[in-house]
């Protein structure tokens, strides 16, 4: 199929289709490694693979006996039995004291550990009568009466087989008792890290992610709106901290991991107060009283809950559940306003962006339910999902409205330098005498012959009104023509004619820098007076050399040129007009285009104004 496209445009036409075939095979193989990074870690079939040795632990979970202190000192009797499993939630009060007693196996040997995982109380493990590890808040630099969840190591020797062993516990928060491990040296870690590994690289992954987001804010800054791509890689690396802070591994990340409660907090604390910034940059501060009064709200009980905490009034973890309730109100605010813009219409400009919040939100909400609920939950798996698709989303929607914004500057741009050119032909006609008119009447019969010839060729209507314009300003190199040349009574001599053949090469070189403004311009007004048997100018192509616009706008510009008054003669009868472009077909035009210009000429429907 022909097109108003050169030789030059379809070679670029055909490396944009192998560079979407090259960006097809790439996808193709970043698929294939994400699979086999799957296959890899998860495939069963271990046949020929390097042995890693054994990191198998055992649990010392049956069999514990409970005792149980209330705070004023009384004992407490149990109503199922002082005999218990691990691990279990005791139905006991806040500040109970409690004792697990067990005998160690007779398998002990030296360089084996045990561990037990407290949950937010004092711990202080003996055997055989005498301390071996503890983890108490008196014992801290950075006293806190919650402490920070963490695993109690101990060493184990030959000597502590069948040795009476007791875990001192007292509880601060909701009463759990965790299971007790097993394992020859480090390797009491290794169902931890197992369980665990995958949050901490998320939360790594989530930092960085944030780090990077953050910098390309930087980087567009001056090109695209980035305000909430900045607020939201602030969002990401908060929350990244938080999970990191609050990972079960956080004893292997951390030097002291008891200072973690103070960035989990803070971190927690703020995330609600940077959504809230990036959404009401997303909406363009429509709503900025609203989210500044919720904001100040956040950041306000942020100081007054540290300053009661360093004054030893009220806990950072005491405080936490008016984190939470600011939270909630954040998100209801939020709510509010995206469903206010719903309702105007206003929510089109940030569609994608309003349904990548609505996740988060709901990820949040989840992650609010799972922590009152189920406190054996792996903090901020849900937050983190919740985040990469609004990240996600929020990329989406810069791309596309960073399109639109470029689409709409080109458009306005081609709209000018086309207004601009157009002033130029409507000048140079009006200081052709002789010929006033003809180049808006060309532009109209080559936007007739493009309708006639569209489902052949596959033009658009965008295409036609192209080529219409293209016929509009086919003579614009004139304007370099000197009036006693262009407005000669007579006939032209040799060396007048041949510099009034320049016009086509003066109009190219003049629209030259507006090549890429519309398809088609400069091969339309270089090439209108080539011939189809090669004898034309100003390069001599023959046939379909010739692009396809300008083999349509020659037999337009023929067109007029015999039906109108000239000063060399007066305007053909149409019959001539007929024959002639008959007799020139195959020599001056392109034979198949001439058949359906005789066509046209025939139905009448080249008669115009």
């Amino acid at each position: 199929m022909d097109s108003l496209f050169t030789r030059s445009d379809r070679l670029e036409k055909s490396m944009h289709i192998w560079q979407r075939i090259l960006l097809g095979v790439l996808i193709f193989v970043i698929s294939g490694i994400f699979f086999s990074i799957l296959l890899a870690c998860f495939d069963p079939r271990l046949s020929g693979e390097a042995s890693i040795g054994s990191f198998d632990v055992s649990d010392l979970n049956d069999g514990w006996h409970i005792s149980a202190w209330s705070a004023d000192g009384d004992e407490i009797s149990l109503e199922e039995g002082d005999e218990i499993r691990l691990p279990c939630r005791p139905d006991l009060p806040l500040g109970t004291d409690m004792l697990l007693t067990n005998t160690l196996p007779e398998g002990i040997k030296d360089g084996m550990q045990l561990s037990f995982r407290t949950a937010m109380e004092d711990v202080e493990i003996s055997i055989a009568g005498k301390l071996r590890s503890s983890y108490i808040s008196e014992e801290l630099s950075n006293k806190d009466y919650y402490l920070p969840s963490a695993y109690v190591v101990v060493e184990l020797y030959d000597d502590d087989a069948g040795q009476e062993i007791g875990i001192h516990v007292k509880n601060k928060s909701t009463p759990v008792l965790n299971g007790v491990t097993l394992g020859y040296g480090a390797n009491v870690w290794s169902p931890v890290l197992h369980h665990y590994l995958i949050q901490v690289f998320f939360a790594v992954d989530t930092i960085i992610l944030g780090c990077l987001t953050a910098i390309l804010c930087f980087l567009i800054r001056k090109k695209v709106e980035s305000r909430p791509i900045l607020f939201l890689g602030l969002l990401i690396m908060v929350v990244g901290i938080w999970v990191l802070s609050e990972s079960n591994l956080r004893q292997l990340v951390f030097h002291r991991p008891s200072l973690s409660t103070y960035f989990s907090f803070l971190s927690l604390e703020s995330m609600a107060a940077l959504a809230c910034m990036y959404f009401d940059r997303v909406q363009k501060k429509r709503y900025h009283l609203t989210y500044l009064i919720v904001e100040s709200c956040i950041l306000g009980q942020l100081l007054v809950n540290l300053s009661l905490h360093f004054c030893r009034i009220v806990n950072l973890y005491e405080s936490l559940v008016f984190s939470h309730f600011w939270s909630g109100v954040a998100i209801i605010a939020a709510l509010t306003c995206l469903f206010r813009d719903m309702k105007s219409h206003k929510i089109e400009e940030y569609r994608m962006v309003a349904i990548g919040f609505l996740l988060f939100m709901a990820m949040c909400l989840i992650e609010l339910v799972q922590f009152y609920l189920n406190r054996f939950h792996q903090f901020g798996f849900y937050i983190t999902l919740g985040l990469i698709v609004l990240l996600a989303a929020t990329i989406v929607q810069t791309v596309t409205d960073e399109l639109k914004a470029m689409r709409r500057r080109e458009r306005e741009q081609k709209e000018m330098a086309l207004n601009a050119i157009e002033t130029i032909s409507n000048t140079v006609d009006a200081r052709d005498k002789y010929t006033g008119g003809h180049s808006a009447r060309v532009g109209k019969y080559s936007g007739i012959l493009a309708e006639a010839v569209a489902d052949e060729y596959g033009f658009t209507k965008e295409d036609v009104d192209r080529i219409r314009y293209i016929g509009l300003v086919h003579d614009i190199g004139k304007v370099g023509i000197p009036d006693a040349i262009l407005n000669k009574p007579g006939k032209l001599d040799d060396e007048e004619f041949a510099l009034m053949k320049q016009h086509a090469v003066i109009g190219y070189e003049l629209l030259g820098t507006l090549k890429n403004s519309v398809d088609g311009l400069l091969d339309g007004i270089r090439h209108h007076h080539e011939r189809y048997d090669g004898k034309g100018y100003p390069d001599g192509l023959a046939g379909e050399e010739i692009p396809l616009v300008a083999r349509m706008i020659c037999l337009c510009d023929c067109y007029d040129a015999m039906t109108t008054n000239r000063v060399y003669r007066p305007r053909l009868e149409m019959e001539k007009v007929r024959s002639e472009f008959v007799r020139c077909k195959g020599s001056q035009f392109d034979p198949h285009l001439a058949d359906i210009f005789i066509r046209l000429m025939d139905e009448g429907k080249l008669d115009v104004d």
